[in-house]
């Protein structure tokens, strides 16, 4: 574009200069309707794409920023759920331990405390989905203590009792609107499932385990990230639509300089007709989803 803006100056030059009118000053009219004319027309085209996509973007970057705003909270939900998970591991260590101690005939007078809480406040966006409820299946003819409905495996509640009944959630996971969460044992292997709806703590199987995803639960549906990120690329967009010229637009000014190179004033079959055949042509460029 600068090449063309200072070959056009050279134009304007040459013909302000023409001291002894050899030049035809029509051919400068004419040179500015076909060339610079169309030249111009081109880059309004351009420009106004450009401008109504810059303007969408920033609106859409707008509408984005409202609703990171509002779910603003649920990012700060994964810090507690974080925290809180730590916390749980105890309740829980200490709920069995409560039980425990009740069912050894134990007098005790502090209440024990349902944990079930901590999977309705955290399940259905942390916990991780699963496709069926047959990872958590029990083993056949398992015994069991129970306490005021809430049922213990035997082996379980006597190896939690040798380790202090010190657990460590490991996990949560979700079928439907059951609940199930994986823990494990203080300084042990061992993996226990507590079945929250059902009130059943119990050893996973195995082989059961090794096809469950153990990983820490993690906030699920992040819209704040998703549109931080569709932010970005909108800037980004924005950035490259005020910097970037289509390949096409390119080529044709490139052969539009390059006629213009070409050009003889002082030639008496000066004529612009068909070197303007590349402008029009420009102008009819389909420049949908180029800019």
């Amino acid at each position: 574009m600068i090449s063309i803006f200072i070959k056009t100056e050279l134009v304007h030059s040459i013909f302000k200069d023409n001291e002894d009118d050899l030049l035809d000053y029509n051919k400068l009219e004419l040179f500015h309707l076909q060339f610079t004319d169309s030249l111009l027309e081109l880059l309004t085209k351009i420009k106004r794409r450009k401008e109504a996509q810059i303007v969408l973007n920033l609106k859409e970057i707008e509408v984005n920023n409202k609703f990171i705003s509002r779910y603003g909270q649920i990012n700060r939900t994964e810090n507690d759920f974080d925290t809180e998970r730590k916390f749980y591991s105890a309740r829980v260590g200490q709920y069995l331990s409560d039980i425990y101690e009740r069912l050894t005939g134990v007098e005790v007078s502090n209440t024990v405390e349902d944990p079930s809480s901590f999977s309705g406040m955290y399940g259905s966006n942390y916990y991780h989905d699963v496709d069926s409820n047959s990872y958590f299946e029990r083993e056949e003819g398992l015994r069991f203590y129970e306490y005021e409905g809430i049922q213990i495996e035997s082996r379980l509640i006597g190896r939690l009792n040798i380790n202090g009944f010190k657990v460590r959630f490991i996990c949560g996971y979700a079928y439907g609107r059951d609940y199930y969460e994986l823990f494990q044992i203080f300084q042990s292997d061992d993996e226990f499932i507590y079945d929250v709806q059902a009130k059943v703590f119990y050893f996973l199987e195995e082989s059961k385990g090794e096809l469950l995803d153990k990983t820490h639960n993690r906030l699920k549906n992040d819209i704040v990230q998703d549109l931080t990120i569709k932010n970005e690329k909108l800037v980004l967009d924005n950035k490259k639509a005020r910097e970037y010229l289509p390949i096409e637009v390119l080529d044709v000014i490139k052969k539009y300089r390059e006629t213009l190179d070409n050009i003889n004033f002082l030639s008496n079959s000066f004529s612009v007709d068909e070197e303007t055949n590349i402008l029009k042509a420009m102008l009819n460029l389909n420049l949908d989803g180029s800019m």
